[in-house]
C-alpha cells in the first residue's frame, strides 16, 4: 500500500492528503450530525429537495436546483432510512467540506508564486470558516464552486490558456445553480476575460469561451425545467424583492401594533414604505426609487453591521489574526506592484455588493474564504522573510505591542488577545538564529492553534438515541406517511416523511386562544405537534395555546426527560 502510494503521488501529494485526513478528523463531530445539532430550516429544505428531487420534482431556478441534484444523489443510499434525512446531511457535509478544501488548495497552486499552498492548507486547518459555512448548503455549495472558477480564472491569468477560461465559465455556470448571486458572477467574469484580454487586439474572440459553458448549463437546465413544467420563468426577480423586503429588518424597531414575527412584521413595513411587490412590478429598483432616503437608512444600517459580520464569519477568536494577515498580503502585492493580480481577487468578491439591495449575513461573508486565505498566504510569506532581517523583525514587534496596547485600553479583547499571542510567538522566533522561512511558518502556525477554539474528540453517536431522533421515530411509528404535522420548523417532520404545518404562517399568528388553534389545527387536517425550541421558543404564542390543551384536545405520545422534545396527538 505505502509503495503504491510512493509510486504514484509525489510527496507533495501525500503530505497534502495527509493533511487533508487530519483535518477531516478533526472536525469528524461537525460532519457527523444529528438532528439535534442540524439546521432544521435551510439545511433540512435542501436535503428534502434532493429527496423529491429523488422522486421526479424539479427544483425551479430561483430554488438553486444543483442543491436538488447534489442531495438527491446523497439521498440515494438512505432512500429506505428512517433517519435518512441525518444521514443524507452527514455524507452532503463529507462532500461539501472537501470540496470546499479543494477548492482553497487549487486556488493556492495558482499562486504559489507568491506564497506556498501549504500555508492556505494551514489556515483550512486553523480558522473554523468552512465547516461553520456548512451550516446552510447553498453557501457552502455556491462558494466552492466559485472557488474553482476562481482557480481558472487564476490559471488563465497565469497561461492565457483559453481551455481555463471554459472551465471558469463552467463552473460559474454551477454556481449560479446553487445561488442566483452566480448570475452576478458571470458578468464579473465577462468583465475580467475581456480586461484581462485587452493587450489581445481580438479580446472579442474570447467571448463564446465565457458564454457558451455557461448558457449551455443554466440556459440548458432552465429550458428542460421549462418543457418539464410548462413555466420557463427563472423567478430570480421575484425572490430578490421578497428579500429586498426581509432587508428592511435591519432598521425594524418592533411596533406593538404587530403582532406578527419581527421578520414579518419588518416585510409589512417596507410594503409601507416602498410599495407592494405588485405595484414596483416586482423591481427592487422601483421600490428604491420610491423612498430613496429610506433605503440610504438601510445601507448606513448595513455598512455599520459589516464589521461585527464579518468578525463572528471567520471565527470570534482568528478573524483579527486572519485580518492582518489579508492586509499585509494585499500591501505586499501593492508593493511588488502586482496591481492586476490584486484587482482580480478583489474583483471576484464583488458579488457581496448586491446584498447592500437585500440583506447580509454571516453566511454571505464566508463565500469567498478562500480569497481572504490566499491574501492571507501572501501576508504569512511576506511576514516570514522580515522576521529575518533583524531590524524588521523589531519593528513588527513594536507595531504588536502598540496594537496590545490599543485592543487593552480600547476595551477591545481580540485585538488585545490576538496582538499578544503574536508578539510572544515572533519574540520567541527573534530567539532562534537561523534564516530558515519554515520557522516563520511554524510561528505563525502556533500563533494560529494559540487563537483556535480546540478541537473536540471524535465521537461516534448512534442513531435513535437523542430525544429528537426519538420523536421522530414516535411520530413515523404512529401515523402514515404525508400525514399534516404542526411545527416550527420542518426537518424533523420531513425526516418522519410527513408534511410540515408551519404555525409561524399568518392563520396561526393571530388566534387567541386555545380552541380557536385546535380548529385551525382541524381545519387544515393537522394529525400531531411536533414540539421542539422553534416551537416552544420561537413561536412562544402559539406553545402557550397548546399547554392548556394538552389532555383535552391533544394526546401526549412521546416526551424527553426534559419536555422539551414533545409529541402530541390531536384527538
Amino acid at each position: 500500500m505505502i509503495q503504491f502510494f510512493r509510486k504514484h503521488f509525489s510527496s507533495s501529494s501525500l503530505a497534502i492528503l495527509l493533511l487533508f485526513t487530519i483535518n477531516l478528523f478533526f472536525v469528524f463531530n461537525i460532519l457527523h450530525t444529528n438532528l439535534r445539532d442540524l439546521n432544521l430550516w435551510d439545511e433540512s429544505v435542501y436535503i428534502n429537495t434532493g429527496r423529491t428531487f429523488f422522486s421526479g420534482t424539479l427544483t425551479p431556478f430561483y430554488r438553486n436546483p444543483l442543491l436538488g441534484i447534489f442531495y438527491s444523489l446523497t439521498y440515494l443510499p438512505y432512500s429506505k432510512s428512517v433517519f435518512w434525512l441525518v444521514q443524507s446531511a452527514t455524507l452532503g457535509r463529507i462532500l461539501l467540506f472537501s470540496l470546499l478544501w479543494c477548492s482553497a488548495y487549487l486556488v493556492s497552486r495558482q499562486t504559489i508564486k507568491y506564497a506556498s499552498p501549504l500555508i492556505t492548507v494551514g489556515f483550512l486547518l486553523l480558522f473554523p470558516v468552512i465547516t461553520d459555512i456548512l451550516n446552510n448548503p447553498s453557501d457552502s455549495l455556491f462558494a466552492a464552486m466559485s472557488g474553482f472558477a476562481c482557480w481558472q480564472l487564476l490559471s488563465f491569468y497565469n497561461t492565457q490558456n483559453v481551455r481555463n477560461v471554459f472551465g471558469a465559465s463552467f463552473f460559474v455556470g454551477l454556481s449560479a445553480l446553487s445561488r442566483n448571486d452566480g448570475l452576478i458572477s458571470f458578468a464579473i467574469l465577462v468583465i475580467l476575460i475581456l480586461w484581462l484580454t485587452l493587450r489581445f487586439r481580438s479580446s472579442w474572440k474570447w467571448i463564446p469561451a465565457v458564454v457558451i459553458p455557461f448558457a449551455l448549463i443554466v440556459g440548458g437546465y432552465q429550458l428542460n425545467y421549462g418543457l418539464q413544467t410548462g413555466h420557463y420563468a427563472i423567478g430570480t426577480k421575484e425572490r430578490s424583492y421578497v428579500a429586498f423586503q426581509q432587508g428592511q429588518e435591519i432598521v425594524y424597531q418592533k411596533d406593538p401594533a404587530c403582532k406578527l414575527k419581527q421578520i414579518r412584521c419588518a416585510v409589512l413595513q417596507a410594503n409601507q414604505l416602498y410599495g407592494s411587490p405588485e405595484e414596483n412590478n416586482f423591481s427592487v429598483l422601483s421600490a428604491i426609487a420610491n423612498n430613496p432616503k429610506a433605503y440610504a437608512e438601510r445601507v448606513q444600517a448595513h455598512l455599520k453591521a459589516i464589521p461585527q459580520l464579518l468578525f463572528y464569519a471567520y471565527g470570534q477568536r482568528t478573524s483579527f489574526l486572519l485580518l492582518i494577515l489579508a492586509l499585509c498580503g494585499i500591501y505586499e502585492l501593492i508593493r511588488k506592484k502586482e496591481y492586476h493580480l490584486l484587482i482580480l481577487l478583489l474583483t471576484w468578491m464583488g458579488y457581496l455588493a448586491v446584498y447592500f439591495l437585500t440583506f447580509f449575513r454571516q453566511g454571505y461573508m464566508r463565500t469567498p474564504f478562500f480569497i481572504f486565505f490566499v491574501l492571507g498566504a501572501f501576508g504569512v510569506q511576506a511576514i516570514a522573510y522580515s522576521l529575518i532581517n533583524k531590524k524588521e523583525h523589531k519593528y513588527w514587534l513594536v507595531l504588536l505591542l502598540a496594537l496590545a496596547f490599543y485592543g487593552w485600553f480600547a476595551g477591545i479583547q481580540i485585538i488585545y488577545f490576538t496582538a499578544v499571542i503574536m508578539f510572544v510567538v515572533i519574540a520567541l522566533l527573534g530567539l532562534v538564529s537561523t534564516k530558515d522561512i519554515t520557522y516563520g511558518y511554524l510561528a505563525f502556525l502556533l500563533a494560529g492553534l494559540m487563537l483556535r477554539p480546540a478541537f473536540e474528540l471524535p465521537v461516534y453517536e448512534m442513531r435513535g438515541t437523542i430525544s429528537e431522533e426519538k420523536a421522530v421515530l414516535a411520530l413515523a411509528q404512529a401515523l402514515p406517511e404525508n400525514s399534516a404535522i404542526a411545527s416550527g420548523a420542518p426537518g424533523a417532520v420531513w425526516m418522519a416523511r410527513m408534511q410540515p404545518a408551519d404555525v409561524a404562517d399568518y392563520d396561526y399568528q393571530n388566534i387567541q386562544t386555545p380552541e380557536e388553534l385546535y380548529q385551525q389545527f382541524k381545519k387544515d387536517k393537522v394529525a400531531a405537534i411536533y414540539v421542539d425550541s422553534y416551537m416552544s421558543n420561537a413561536n412562544e404564542h402559539i406553545w402557550k395555546l397548546i399547554i392548556p390543551g394538552v389532555g383535552t384536545y391533544y394526546e401526549k405520545i412521546y416526551a424527553s426527560e426534559d419536555h422539551d422534545i414533545q409529541v402530541l396527538l390531536l384527538k
